[in-house]
């Protein structure tokens, strides 16, 4: 192959890469709707000076499907799951991206 740079094992795909068809990989799949979506917190209750206090961490976002079904994308998960309340939410005005 030339002009091109390889990494990795001989017929092993890069991480990330799709080796099958796009339409082998699409097949019995539900597309997502990229037009709602929704951001995914955690919430943790912890005392802190003899005071309960709510602390949210954004951990991930949601897309809706074309049936109204959700995927769900953790960034990361909590490791205190037991403890720890898992919210959708709206974004925010000022936790989207400007459009051009």
């Amino acid at each position: 192959m030339q002009g091109t740079h390889r990494r990795g094992a001989p017929g092993v795909a890069a991480p990330g890469v799709r080796t099958e068809p796009a339409a082998a990989h699409h097949k019995g799949k539900i597309a997502m709707n990229s037009s709602k979506k929704m951001q995914l917190v955690g919430i943790v209750q912890r005392t802190v000076g003899g005071e309960k206090k709510n602390y949210w961490s954004r951990i991930g976002a949601a897309f809706e499907n074309r049936d109204g079904s959700w995927n769900l994308r953790f960034d990361y998960l909590p490791t205190g799951a037991s403890e720890t309340t898992i919210q959708m939410r709206p974004f925010e005005a000022k936790d989207t991206a400007p459009t051009e």
